[in-house]
C-alpha cells in the first residue's frame, strides 16, 4: 500500500498502515497486524482464527 513508507517514521515494526487521513489540525492513522499463528490459553492448539477484532485510539 501506498502508506507502508510512513511505518519508518513512526517507528513501527510489523504492521500494516490501512489508512491516513488529515483533518484540519490533526491526522487520523489506522494501522492494523497482520494475522499470525497463535496458542490456544486453554488446550495450547495453534491457529490463525481471530477472535475478537478491536479498534483503539492512541
Amino acid at each position: 500500500m501506498q502508506f507502508q513508507f510512513n511505518k519508518n517514521l513512526l517507528f513501527l515494526k510489523d504492521v500494516n498502515i490501512d489508512d491516513v487521513k488529515q483533518y484540519d489540525n490533526y491526522y487520523e492513522i489506522s494501522i492494523s497486524k497482520p494475522v499470525s499463528p497463535h496458542k490456544c490459553p486453554v488446550c495450547k492448539t495453534e491457529t490463525k482464527k481471530i477472535h475478537d477484532y478491536r479498534y483503539q485510539r492512541i
